[in-house]
């Protein structure tokens, strides 16, 4: 139980501090933080397959790095009766 308390507590710490700090992303392109455009579009592929197989409606997929955003895509719909996209 203590172990507990103390893991909480950590956790709010570090919450409050991570809100606290400014974090400012901008766009990059995959090759300059050092991801391959190739694999990247596997990601595309497998949310794609997910939502043909009907697994989910939609999905987000995002990824950063120190600081530069180099893939951040929507796919599919986040209510598929009233065709609202993700």
């Amino acid at each position: 139980m203590k172990q507990l308390l103390t893991i909480l507590c950590m956790c709010l710490v570090f919450a409050s501090t991570a809100q606290t700090a400014k974090i400012i992303l901008s766009p990059a392109t995959p090759a300059s933080a050092g991801f391959s455009e190739e694999r990247l579009k596997r990601i595309d592929k497998k949310i794609q397959d997910w939502i043909d197989a009907k697994l989910v409606n939609g999905g987000v997929a995002f990824i950063a790095r120190e600081g530069k955003i180099v893939y951040n895509k929507s796919f599919g719909y986040a209510d598929m009766e009233k065709k609202i996209p993700m």
